[in-house]
């Protein structure tokens, strides 16, 4: 599989926008996060290639980060629209023990 080109998007993919029908204390938050978006996609990314084939869930990724899933989840989904990371077709049950997406790093 040939890696698609690496666009580090912003926190959103909106351009340093965020939508303006948010609530202010959401346009807030994100607008607080965005400095550090990166910085987490990155630690994310690394945890997610350190695990190797066995591959994380947001939530497992968010333990050995000692972070929130809440935090980890949304990189998730960020470094999968960027190429980096692709479900496995695993899943693995989340702390409310739902079946949640064994993430893994895409070779590249």
């Amino acid at each position: 599989m040939t890696p698609r080109p690496v666009r580090q998007p912003d926190l959103f993919g909106l351009d340093g926008r965020v939508p303006a029908q948010w609530p202010a204390t959401s346009v807030a938050a994100a607008e607080a996060l965005q400095p550090d978006a990166r910085t987490l996609r990155a630690e994310v990314l690394a945890a997610i290639r350190g695990a190797g084939p066995a591959g994380l869930t947001a939530d497992e990724a968010a333990a050995r980060l000692r972070l929130t899933p809440f935090t980890t989840r949304p990189r998730c989904t960020e470094l999968r629209g960027l190429g980096l990371i692709a479900d496995s077709g695993r899943r693995r049950p989340n702390r409310s023990g739902r079946a949640a997406i064994v993430w893994v790093a895409v070779e590249g």
